[in-house]
């Protein structure tokens, strides 16, 4: 393993353990997919019911950069993000949603950005819609077929707050979803 493998694992590691420390604060989700790095840097979140397994669930797939700098008057910076060809074609196919944990090494701040974000449109169906950059990211993979960089907006600030804010969409999404499909199966 060369030192730029080991210095992507260590990374990782620490992004993964970042996530976890998020995820875990809250007693309304299940964290599952934590024990490997090796096929895919993310996890798997279940939202709870009365502290019961749901179908809803959310794919979070977390990195880390060694600097981020952001300050009030860049609050609209980008970091550059590689991505796999695999991870990439996760994402196309995911039929959940999708968001980026991006941890910063040298503060451990977390900012996130939706890949593919659970929307309910004005006509009350549902879809889940690709970012700009998560866009840009899918079709420059499956053009290249190989490794992508692309430059992803950190605008949100990973809080508590904010994760109650992803967590209420996905739920009024799947919410949205399950109503729709009963209309459909009647």
């Amino acid at each position: 393993m060369s030192a730029k493998d080991i210095d992507r694992s260590l990374l990782l590691f620490r992004a993964k353990s970042l996530a976890i420390v998020y995820l875990t604060r809250r007693d309304d989700i299940s964290v599952s997919g934590i024990d490997s790095l090796e096929d895919f840097p993310g996890v798997a979140v279940t939202i709870l019911e009365d502290g019961s397994a749901t179908n809803r669930t959310v794919i979070v797939y977390f990195t880390g950069k060694q600097s981020i700098k952001r300050t009030p008057e860049n609050a609209d910076s980008e970091v550059e993000i590689s991505f796999s060809y695999e991870e990439c074609m996760v994402f196309k196919n995911s039929t959940t949603p999708v968001c980026l944990f991006v941890f910063s090494m040298e503060t451990d701040k977390g900012f996130y950005s939706w890949i593919k974000e659970p929307i309910v449109k004005k006509d009350e169906d549902t879809e889940l819609v690709f970012s700009e950059w998560a866009k840009n990211l899918i079709t420059k993979a499956a053009e290249k077929r190989d490794d992508v960089v692309v430059k992803v907006p950190l605008s949100k600030n990973l809080t508590n707050k904010e994760i109650d804010k992803m967590i209420k969409q996905v739920n009024g999404w799947y919410d949205k979803k399950e109503v729709l499909e009963m209309q459909y199966t009647a």
